[in-house]
């Protein structure tokens, strides 16, 4: 049932953190869920470290059509693409939870990246997961069926963002919208609805208002 890899994501128990010391040299700013960090289109005069929370990268089409690139969480870089190119960004970074990032300027960045090993050995892994993830997304929308795209992205949100729920152990509450996880799925919200109610009547999740409990966690990735 479903697919043993997961949704196209930045987050690993191998990430390397960045120095507290280093940080402090950023400016730290906090953001409620659902704010834009920056914009399709803005200037990418600054590089952004994700401290904690999660948030998503999304591009916009011309006809105001929305496709995530990828979800990203705490120890990884965003918006370094468009500041290393010298082009405005080419994508949207907006939080899904709370969010404390640190900011840093095109000087900064480029002064740290240079004196420090760490920190630099801390950039080059964040850009190598956002490449893996991007592979995974490119293949999960070329090889994988409808049904185990959301399967995927259900079990990814849960996993990262879930929160205990139920009655019973091991039970994870999702609070997701089904045009959330079609958006994640790049899927429709037919085929969303469709997998879920099979989700539901195999027992391994039931559903609320913008919620989804899923009672065996296990079960999504087999």
């Amino acid at each position: 049932m479903g697919t043993k890899q997961p949704y196209s994501s930045v987050a690993s128990p191998k990430k390397l953190l960045v120095d507290e010391e280093v940080l402090r040299r950023g400016l730290t700013v906090r953001f409620p869920p659902k704010a834009v960090i920056f914009a399709q289109g803005d200037p990418a005069d600054k590089i952004f470290y994700l401290r904690s929370g999660m948030i998503k990268l999304y591009f916009m089409s011309r006809e105001g059509y929305e496709k995530t690139v990828l979800y990203s969480e705490e120890g990884n870089f965003f918006g370094d693409a468009g500041m290393l190119r010298g082009k405005p960004y080419g994508i949207t970074a907006v939080t899904v939870t709370g969010c404390e990032v640190v900011v840093f300027t095109v000087g900064q960045f480029l002064t740290l990246f240079k004196e420090n090993t760490e920190f630099a050995e801390a950039c080059l892994y964040s850009l190598a997961e956002k490449l893996w993830a991007t592979g995974r997304q490119v293949n999960n929308l070329a090889f994988e069926t409808g049904y185990g795209k959301v399967v995927s992205a259900l079990a990814y949100v849960a996993r990262h963002s879930g929160v205990p729920g139920g009655q019973e152990p091991g039970e994870v509450r999702v609070e997701v919208t089904q045009q959330e996880l079609a958006e994640m799925a790049g899927v429709s919200r037919v085929t969303v609805s469709a997998t879920l109610k099979d989700l539901q009547k195999s027992n391994i999740i039931s559903t609320s208002r913008n919620a989804i409990l899923v009672q065996n966690l296990e079960l999504l990735r087999l």
